[in-house]
């Protein structure tokens, strides 16, 4: 009877243990969420900072018919 009273206790210490670390994991998850959310809305608004710079510096890129591709250099596997 006394090896299944250590089971039974052993059991019930290792359910415990588990149910907390399910709670902490939960808590974890939460706060990371809560973070990441508050990292997006401030990349976000950084970007939306930087839009109306961006646009401005435009102007001093070549058009795209003027710029090299790569397949100016690659050889045409279409033709045999």
């Amino acid at each position: 009877m006394t090896l299944m009273a250590d089971t039974t206790e052993t059991t019930s210490q290792l359910d415990k243990e588990i149910a907390s670390l399910q709670r902490r994991v939960q808590e974890l998850e939460s706060s990371f969420f809560d973070h990441s959310q508050e990292a997006i809305e401030s990349h976000r608004d950084v970007v939306r900072q930087m839009a109306g710079f961006v646009e401005e510096q435009l102007v001093w890129l070549p058009p795209v018919q003027d710029s090299w591709q790569p397949s100016d250099i690659l050889p045409d596997l279409t033709t045999g």
